[in-house]
């Protein structure tokens, strides 16, 4: 099913309420996101279910923490897809951090010799 933009993005703000069930609403939700995978703003929440985050509020913490701009218009919160793939492309692979290591080694040592 082929949406437009503007489309894509009511459906997205739909609520699952209404009379429809939750499957079909995701369902929605899913056609509506793949339809706005290349616009420049979609909503906070179909990013974040692409993305695999467990929720919305997981994603928009990970946002702030990475410095991802998040448009605000009214209760709706948007997204540029572009600016989280700058993001994700820039941080490369995670490594293991010496010093936290060796503090929580330190740590289970101390309480591992009670």
């Amino acid at each position: 099913m082929k949406l437009a933009r503007d489309e894509a993005t009511m459906v997205l703000g739909a609520s699952s309420g209404a009379g429809a069930s939750r499957d079909n609403a995701s369902i929605q939700i899913a056609e509506a996101s793949h339809a706005t995978a290349h616009a420049a703003w979609v909503l906070l929440p179909a990013e974040a279910m692409r993305r695999g985050f467990k929720g919305t509020r997981s994603f928009r913490r990970w946002c702030r923490r990475h410095r991802v701009e998040i448009r605000k218009d009214g209760r709706r919160e948007w997204i540029s897809p572009l600016a989280v793939d700058r993001v994700v492309s820039g941080l490369g692979e995670a490594e293991r951090d010496p010093l936290g290591h060796a503090a929580s080694e330190a740590v289970a040592r101390f309480l591992g010799g009670r």
